[in-house]
């Protein structure tokens, strides 16, 4: 590699460590330029373009990169990142497997292979992947929390349960932390569930999700006052969040103050679309919902 493109690339590296993706654009671009069959400049310009947002033309230079050198791991890698961030899901998956072909002593392309599975819902498959990643590092926050919500889909309960425990002592979050609340609550634990959402709550109070579980929870737990609160909290910024407004309806009605619920249900039967049940608008509550979103999105690599 010429002096001027290893000069270009660590200009780029810097740009991007200080989150100046446009400044970074136009080296990017004259890396391509003046070398265009050398792969790292189609990379590197596929990194700002990614980066920008630019799925179409990150995309667009990362298969060039790997048409260029196809024994790379780390180009095959971010060409997958890219598909899947277009919906391009069984292109995606043949990046990722490829990549997980060339470094298979990886975690970055075991997590992305998983993630790309999981969008598929090929769940055993995704299982398999993130166990793989957790074995290469297993203090691998990501791999661990992944793993726990595909092991979730599977239905496998107590592997999930150690796996988000796992990864949440690694590094805590609000999203990873609700969804093992909610396993909690599949698995009767609802004393154990309400602890984990106490400390959401108290550290998110503008969480409407969480809010909503803790309500589920106090529920659970025969609380049909604090149920109240967090139903009504939920429906400050949710107006109309049908559970949650039939959660309200209940609660109400558990404390005997039945021409309050009554309202309350009327209003939910009224913002129903016809021919659908009040039992439909409750079928998202505790039956196991995932509130928050699926696993995290793919490592991107550099």
């Amino acid at each position: 590699m010429a002096d001027f493109q290893t000069s270009t690339i660590q200009q780029i590296e810097q740009l991007i460590g200080a989150g100046q993706f446009d400044a970074a654009l136009p080296l990017g671009k004259k890396l391509v330029e003046q070398a265009p069959n050398i792969a790292a400049g189609w990379y590197w310009l596929g990194q700002v373009q990614l980066l920008r947002g630019e799925l179409p033309m990150a995309s667009s230079c990362f298969q060039q990169a790997v048409r260029l050198e196809t024994n790379n791991a780390l180009y095959w890698t971010n060409a997958a990142i890219a598909l899947l961030g277009l919906g391009k899901l069984p292109e995606a998956e043949k990046c990722a497997r490829q990549a997980a072909q060339l470094d298979p002593n990886s975690e970055t392309v075991w997590i992305n292979l998983g993630s790309t599975l999981f969008q598929q819902n090929q769940w055993v498959g995704a299982a398999s992947a993130y166990q793989r990643a957790v074995s290469l590092a297993p203090e691998n926050a990501i791999a661990w929390k992944n793993l726990a919500t595909a092991e979730m889909r599977l239905d496998h309960l107590e592997a999930a349960q150690a796996a988000f425990e796992r990864g949440l002592t690694i590094s805590p979050d609000p999203d990873s932390a609700l969804n093992y609340a909610l396993l909690l609550l599949r698995l009767n634990k609802p004393q154990h569930a309400a602890h984990i959402l106490q400390q959401i709550v108290d550290q998110v109070p503008d969480l409407p999700l969480a809010w909503h579980a803790w309500g589920d929870v106090q529920t659970m737990l025969n609380q049909p006052v604090e149920a109240e609160k967090a139903y009504r909290r939920v429906l400050e910024n949710e107006p109309q969040n049908h559970a949650a407004q039939l959660g309200l309806a209940l609660s109400l009605l558990t404390q005997f103050r039945v021409s309050e619920a009554a309202v309350v249900a009327r209003e939910l039967v009224q913002a129903l679309p016809k021919r659908r049940s009040l039992g439909d608008a409750g079928r998202n509550r505790t039956s196991g919902c995932q509130y928050s979103r699926g696993p995290e999105g793919l490592s991107e690599s550099r």
